[in-house]
C-alpha cells in the first residue's frame, strides 16, 4: 500500500490535469487520433502519479477509457480505472480490507466496495466466477459471471466483474 495515497488530493490533481489537457485538444469534432492522444497523456500522467506513490501499485493504469461524448462531438468522455475510482470513493485502506468471513480457498479477494467483499474464483477452471459477499453468513452472497458482465459497476457483481477484468489483465501482463 502506498503511504502517500490521499483520495481527495489525487482526485483534485487528476481532475485539474485532465481539464487542462482536454481544454487544449477540444475543437469542432475530435478525431480518433486526438482521442487516442488524450488517453495517452492521461495514462502517462496517472503512471507518473503511480510511480511517485500517489496511486496504489495495484491499479491497472491502462484501463483508462476515452471516447467522444455522444451528445457533444467536441467533448471527450474519460473513464478512470474502476479500482482507482473505488480507491478515491472509499479510501485505499477500506478497499483492501475484507469485512466478512469467506470459506472458499480458491477465491482471490478483489476488494471491498458497495458494502460487499468482492472475489474472483477459479475453483472451476473452465468457468471462473465473481462473488459479492454481503455478510459472514454462509448463504449471504451472490455470484455469477454471466449476469455480472451485464451489470453496471454500481451493482456489487458488476463491480466485482470490472475489478476482476482489470486484475486478470494485470496478472496476465497485458497492461
Amino acid at each position: 500500500m502506498t503511504k502517500n495515497f490521499n483520495p481527495e488530493r489525487v482526485s483534485r490533481v487528476i481532475l485539474a490535469e485532465m481539464s487542462m489537457h482536454l481544454a487544449k485538444v477540444q475543437n469542432n469534432v475530435m478525431t480518433k487520433s486526438e482521442i487516442d492522444a488524450s488517453r495517452e497523456v492521461i495514462v502517462s500522467f496517472l503512471r507518473r502519479l503511480q510511480d511517485g506513490g500517489d496511486i496504489p501499485g495495484d491499479v491497472n493504469i491502462n484501463y483508462v477509457h476515452a471516447s467522444v461524448h455522444e451528445n457533444d462531438r467536441s467533448t471527450i468522455d474519460i473513464k478512470l480505472p474502476v479500482r482507482l475510482r473505488l480507491y478515491i470513493q472509499e479510501g485505499a485502506e477500506s478497499v483492501l480490507t475484507a469485512r466478512f468471513q469467506h470459506d472458499c480457498s480458491q477465491c482471490s479477494f478483489l476488494g471491498h466496495g458497495l458494502d460487499c467483499d468482492l472475489y474472483h474464483c477459479c475453483k472451476n477452471k473452465n468457468l471462473p466466477t465473481v462473488t459479492a459477499r454481503h455478510s459472514s453468513i454462509q448463504s449471504d452472497y451472490e455470484s455469477g459471471i454471466s449476469v455480472a458482465r451485464l451489470l453496471p459497476v454500481t451493482e456489487p457483481l458488476g463491480l466485482a466483474f470490472a475489478l476482476a477484468l482489470e486484475w486478470k489483465t494485470k496478472l496476465a501482463g497485458l497492461d
